[in-house]
């Protein structure tokens, strides 16, 4: 009896003779078993995808800041609740405390007309900054637990921070501690993402204008020059 060239496979059944199924009989069976993972796969799919939507509506939560070496303007670590985790600011960058990722500050002293030496000196003024503004109160982060990359090992999430009825990336573009640039999303009060980073400007513009900030040593001639996307 000739060997058939296909592989063996448990999929194959025998005839009542003997003879082993045909190639188009084997195909049409690993078809029918491969659409029936497949459509297994796609509900999984759905499933989870339906879950991570209900994960992401967004939660406030009532929070206090925790000291960390990690620390800088647009990222802390916070006690909200039982929960302890880095907040990393929507909407906005300040500048780097050290020359830990150069690409980032290359950007950022591209961005703001600056040395290097003149840009981790601002950032450590973002830091403070947002250090004396927390550490003493209580305050609001909005978020949806959307992980965020960061240094530390310790979660981080994307966050708006609220305190005393204001959000804390747009002190930080008015203090020109920050520019316009970050991760954007949908505010709480359904605003769309574009048109909030574009009135956001405004406030990087008057920073820029009063020379405050990052921008007290900025150089035009030496800006790259970028709008927000």
């Amino acid at each position: 009896m000739a060997v058939p060239l296909w592989p063996k496979c448990p999929l194959l059944r025998y005839r009542r003779r003997g003879f082993p199924l045909s190639f188009a009989q084997y195909t049409s069976q690993v078809v029918r078993l491969n659409s029936k993972r497949f459509a297994a796969g796609l509900l999984i799919l759905l499933l989870a995808l339906s879950c991570q939507a209900q994960e992401r509506k967004w939660m406030t939560l009532d929070c206090i800041y925790l000291a960390d070496k990690s620390n800088d303007g647009d990222s802390f670590l916070a006690q909200c609740g039982r929960e302890r985790f880095f907040v990393r600011l929507y909407f906005v960058d300040a500048p780097e405390t050290n020359l830990d990722f150069p690409d980032r500050v290359r950007q950022q002293y591209e961005y703001f007309g600056v040395g290097m030496d003149d840009l981790t000196r601002a950032g450590s003024m973002a830091r403070d900054y947002v250090q004396r503004l927390l550490a003493s109160r209580r305050f609001v982060v909005h978020t949806r637990k959307v992980y965020a990359q960061g240094r530390s090992k310790t979660t981080r999430y994307y966050g708006l921070v609220q305190v005393e009825g204001r959000y804390l990336h747009e002190l930080l573009l008015e203090e020109g501690l920050a520019r316009n640039r970050g991760t954007r999303v949908a505010l709480p009060t359904g605003e769309k993402a574009k048109n909030y980073a574009f009135a956001l400007q405004s406030l990087e513009d008057r920073a820029r204008a009063f020379r405050k900030g990052a921008w007290a040593s900025s150089n035009p001639s030496k800006r790259v020059m970028s709008r927000p996307r």
